[in-house]
């Protein structure tokens, strides 16, 4: 099982467990894994690219360099590029637009107004999810 690969690490007296190694994805059988095929595709070749070195999640390289080359990958689209960026390089000035609850909070801030957040975008979209993510619910079950 893949998950079980990684597990054991204690911190603290508390088992803490890590997401898998790319190598450890590229060599597991996905089949039980909880997704489309499509998705798992896309997992496999962006550990292959991170295990060839075409990818890196380096911190200090340059976003909009990383953002092409992710996007140059099948299956991962603007969200997802701009998602990894604000999480993985911890870059501050990311911001996923097309996600439903900031493109719902868009509706209400528009994008001229967060763009002058700069360089904090990111925390800005943490704070629409924060605030909008409620509303998204209800409003997915048809309540407003």
């Amino acid at each position: 099982e893949l998950a079980g690969k990684n597990s054991g690490l204690v911190v603290n007296g508390k088992e803490i467990k890590l997401f898998p190694t790319p190598q450890q994805i590229v060599a597991a059988d996905l089949t039980t894994l909880k997704s489309t095929g499509a998705r798992k595709q896309t997992l496999i070749e962006f550990s292959k690219a991170l295990i060839e070195k075409r990818i890196s999640l380096e911190p200090t390289q340059d976003v909009e360099d990383f953002l092409k080359k992710l996007l140059s990958l099948r299956g991962i689209g603007p969200w997802t590029a701009n998602y990894i960026a604000l999480k993985a390089l911890r870059n501050t000035d990311t911001f996923p637009g097309s996600d439903l609850i900031l493109a719902r909070a868009l509706e209400l801030h528009p994008q001229k107004i967060i763009d002058k957040m700069s360089p904090w975008k990111g925390y800005v979209a943490a704070l629409l999810w924060r605030n909008y993510a409620h509303q998204l619910k209800k409003t997915k079950k048809g309540t407003k």
